[in-house]
């Protein structure tokens, strides 16, 4: 059984009381007041849905009733509905003014009282509906916020454990690495048969291999730790660019590819930056781009991107661009967003015809947003890649730029 809303009734006149209590008796439970002073002590024992205030009471007024009541927080948000004699604009705009939500005019009319109170009972009961459905949702968020946080910090923690993981890994991978190098050299000095030279040799570059890897997952981690400090020395970054390509120039020949340099546009270039990051970079594209072309050429470009002169009249901050365009395989579209992942590959099937860690890129990328520029590809399936990187370094003082008399 649905219980009835609880209505307070508060009028000097008895009979009034009497006419509204008659009126509402059928819907609800009355109560009542014959002065301000004793509503305001029954609305402190037993709060109601709705008053019912008379607007003139000897003593205490209506008006002050409503101001006490509203002063209140545990009765300010009881609906009030005016009864008044009085029947002008004006009057009806202080009613609203001072926080009533309706208003009645006597005499008094039971249809327009019924239909009165049954409107503010009806927005009681969706009020209340909405502030629960708001506390609830309040919970709801503040639950999925903290189980949010707590998977934020797993997630940190895993993240923090994999980086210290990997990079004992690495160290503890160094040390017998380095010692089978000195035993390959070693075995290559001694008398071996053809056979055994042979086996020897092929050892070397497997060697080498495991070392560029154990090499890239210690920069990486390095990278995702943050630990990594950049240099600020001055280097010329064309002969960064031909340094690269002149240490490729076996390989590429071996596929027989042509392997040119292209970095005119920053002759003569001094600047202050890391040029070891920026070394490392170039080679990891170079050598992809070596791997992954079977005929034609691979070209390095350097250009001078932009340059922004400093405020304070201090050396200039130039963006420098660098690209390796290959006519290789090309990479399917679909594959391109997730190259600079970390162990992504363009196949990363078991039955892959290429090899490699998947972990070259992503320290490309990284490495270039921490020399404060970005990474990326453009390809074409079939008919070759550009892989691009921008680094942003200051101008070395002194230095003639490029192209000026």
């Amino acid at each position: 059984m649905t219980t009835k809303p609880l209505i307070l009734i508060v009028d000097d006149a008895p009979s009034n009381v009497q006419v509204l209590a008659h009126i509402l008796s059928d819907r609800c439970k009355v109560s009542f007041a014959l002065s301000g002073e004793q509503a305001l002590d029954i609305v402190t024992r037993n709060l109601p849905e709705l008053i019912l205030l008379d607007v003139q009471m000897p003593g205490m007024d209506g008006y002050e009733v409503l101001r006490h009541l509203k002063g209140d927080p545990a009765t300010r948000d009881i609906p009030v509905i005016f009864v008044t004699a009085m029947n002008d604009s004006a009057s009806e705009s202080a009613a609203l003014a001072a926080g009533a939500m309706d208003f009645i005019h006597k005499p008094i009319n039971p249809d327009v009282v019924r239909a009165r109170v049954d409107v503010q009972l009806a927005l009681r009961v969706k009020e209340r509906a909405l502030k629960l459905y708001n506390d609830n949702l309040e919970a709801l968020v503040a639950e999925r916020t903290k189980e949010l946080r707590k998977a934020q910090l797993a997630a940190e923690a895993a993240s923090v454990a994999k980086t210290h993981f990997l990079g004992n890994m690495s160290h503890e991978l160094r040390t017998p690495l380095h010692q089978l190098s000195a035993m390959i050299h070693l075995l290559q000095r001694t008398e071996l048969s053809d056979k055994q030279k042979n086996l020897a040799d092929k050892m070397v570059p497997i060697h080498k291999r495991l070392i560029d890897l154990v090499d890239g997952i210690l920069k990486l981690t390095e990278l995702e730790s943050r630990a990594i400090v950049l240099r600020e020395d001055p280097f010329d970054a064309g002969a960064v660019v031909e340094e690269v390509v002149a240490v490729n120039q076996e390989r590429a020949m071996a596929k027989q590819l042509q392997l040119v340099a292209d970095a005119e546009a920053l002759r003569d270039l001094v600047v202050i930056g890391d040029a070891g990051n920026l070394r490392l970079a170039l080679q990891c594209y170079v050598h992809n781009a070596l791997t992954f072309t079977e005929k034609g050429s691979v070209c390095v470009v350097a250009t001078l991107e932009a340059e922004a002169q400093d405020a304070a009249g201090g050396p200039a901050a130039v963006t420098l661009r660098f690209e390796v365009r290959d006519t290789g395989i090309g990479i399917p579209a679909p594959a391109v967003p997730r190259l600079f992942s970390i162990f992504e590959q363009v196949d990363n099937s078991p039955t892959r015809r290429f090899g490699g860690s998947g972990i070259g890129l992503a320290t490309v990328k990284k490495l270039a947003e921490a020399m404060g520029g970005s990474a990326g590809c453009s390809s074409e399936e079939g008919q070759g890649s550009t892989f691009w990187c921008t680094i942003r370094v200051r101008r070395a003082a002194g230095v003639i730029r490029p192209g000026s008399v």
